[in-house]
């Protein structure tokens, strides 16, 4: 089931011997991203990409991906 947010959410989840992070975006589709041996990889990859949970009004600095 998918659920509206307003902001993405990004999570440590644990998949078997490993650790993902989990991205619940504002539309409810959910992905998972990276494979860690630690959690605390995974949690370091979400402080690292902190800008994803911001509504793109507030995002500040280059673009996440490079435009033409």
């Amino acid at each position: 089931m998918e659920t509206q947010t307003h902001w993405t959410v990004l999570l440590p989840v644990r998949e078997g011997d490993i650790w993902r992070v989990q991205i619940v975006w504002p539309n409810g589709a959910v992905n998972h991203f990276g494979k860690f041996v630690f959690k605390e990889d995974a949690v370091d990859w979400i402080t690292a990409h902190s800008r994803l949970t911001k509504p793109v009004e507030e995002i500040k600095g280059p673009p996440l991906a490079p435009t033409e």
